[in-house]
């Protein structure tokens, strides 16, 4: 009965993958955003670690270690909580047949790191360039 009324729909697959898509999209830019504005502040910081001997490979790996690391903590949780709706759903006696298609499969999990590490990587790949290959002088004197 369920999925005949699914079927009604048309292509529901092709059409939750485009929002999910553009869902990601927009997540990316506000994380981009936020990267950005995390490394410009901390501007001073990245001069004094140039200062003390890191190399530019060296503060570029760590600003976007710490945008993945972060990145990675949001989608951990995101994994808990969507393993915590769906759990109760999925094992209710009142969810019916469709609570029972609804199910987190292992490539699930795998996906989602993907897709975190990937949002964490891009939102700071740029940022953190600029950012590496900071004159000394001039990160010391920027006032921000």
């Amino acid at each position: 009965m369920e999925l005949d009324f699914i079927s009604m729909l048309g292509n529901v697959k092709a059409f939750v993958l485009s929002i999910c898509t553009a869902v990601v999209f927009a997540i990316l830019l506000v994380s981009a955003n936020t990267m950005t504005m995390s490394i410009r502040e901390r501007t001073r910081e990245v001069a004094l670690l140039k200062t003390l001997g890191f190399t530019r490979r060296t503060v570029l790996l760590l600003l976007l270690g710490e945008a993945v690391t972060l990145s990675l903590a949001g989608g951990l949780l995101g994994l808990l909580a969507a393993y915590g709706l769906f759990y109760p759903l999925v094992h209710s006696s009142k969810g019916g047949s469709f609570a029972l298609a609804m199910k987190i499969t292992p490539e699930t999990p795998l996906a989602v790191l993907a897709v975190a590490i990937m949002v964490g990587f891009l939102s700071a790949m740029i940022s953190a360039y600029r950012a590496s290959g900071l004159n000394i002088v001039e990160g010391l004197r920027h006032i921000g």
